[in-house]
């Protein structure tokens, strides 16, 4: 445990971890990534999931990013709490990373820390995003099978039914379903529903979290899913390398950016007029 924590650590900080010969092995971690808006209940449901995948003797690790604040830096990382009948299990690992305000509701080096969580033999991975919105689908990029978790009387239906996350989920759950709506809702959803490329009809599913209820129903379904997980694997390894990619370039630049004196930048624009060359020099640190 040690030794994964601490190269966790090391993933987090921005150094860099190898998995080259991860990227190109036949042998993938299935990952499922959860997303919606906060307060659906996506770290309840994903401690249910993790239980009863954990009595299947798998190896399950969860990813859980928590948003960052844009003024003190610091972020809560309290989904873990929300966890907490999880923390006895030896077959279940649990970790906490801030967003760091980068946008999509993922850390910059998530899938580094996927493939570290699978040389360490999880093969089941979460990944849990802050709680985004429709247009932020970058969970996509990252994980085999989408989750948009959602619940009755959130907000306007026709908001399900809109582009963005609807357009790369493949199974919706309407969480809380004890609290009533689910027919209701489930309607404007199946409006949006469509076939995707691959030949999977995206499933809709009531539970409630908190009451144990349809959880079995729920890891039905995602093990329904497998022949599309791995029909689809190799192009979901390609869109890996490039959230890696994209992710390392932001990082750079985001934090040449924090450290930027903003005054000596202000007076580079003025004498140049030229906001582009300005940034270039930023970048490129003439």
């Amino acid at each position: 445990m040690y030794q994964i924590a601490k190269l966790l650590t090391l993933i987090e900080n921005g150094e860099e971890f190898d998995v080259s010969d991860m990227l190109i092995s036949k042998d993938q971690p299935f990952v499922i990534g959860l997303t919606g808006a906060p307060g659906t209940g996506k770290s309840t449901l994903i401690s249910k999931l993790a239980k009863q995948m954990s009595k299947q003797n798998k190896k399950v690790a969860i990813i859980a990013n928590d948003p960052t604040s844009k003024i003190s830096k610091g972020s809560l990382l309290g989904d873990r709490i929300r966890m907490d009948e999880l923390w006895n299990l030896d077959n279940v690992y649990i970790r906490s990373v801030p967003s760091r305000g980068r946008g999509g509701g993922l850390n910059y080096f998530v899938v580094e820390m996927i493939y570290a969580f699978h040389k360490f033999g999880y093969s089941n991975i979460f990944v849990e995003t802050t709680g985004v919105g429709q247009d932020e689908v970058e969970i996509a990029d990252v994980a085999d099978l989408v989750i948009n978790v959602s619940v009755p009387y959130l907000g306007d239906e026709i908001q399900s039914i809109k582009a963005g996350l609807n357009e790369v989920t493949d199974i919706y759950v309407i969480n809380k379903v004890d609290l009533g709506g689910f027919e209701t809702y489930s309607k404007y959803l199946y409006l949006a529903i469509k076939k995707n490329a691959w030949g999977w009809d995206p499933k809709i599913v009531g539970v409630s979290a908190l009451k144990n209820k349809n959880i079995d129903v729920l890891i039905k379904t995602i093990e329904d899913y497998v022949p599309i997980y791995k029909k689809k694997l190799e192009k979901t390894v390609m869109k890996r390398f490039s959230f890696m990619v994209n992710s390392r370039i932001k990082y750079i630049i985001d934090a040449k950016v924090e450290k930027a004196n903003m005054q000596e930048l202000l007076q580079d624009y003025i004498k140049s007029k030229s906001l582009n060359e300005t940034v270039k020099k930023l970048i490129i640190g003439i």
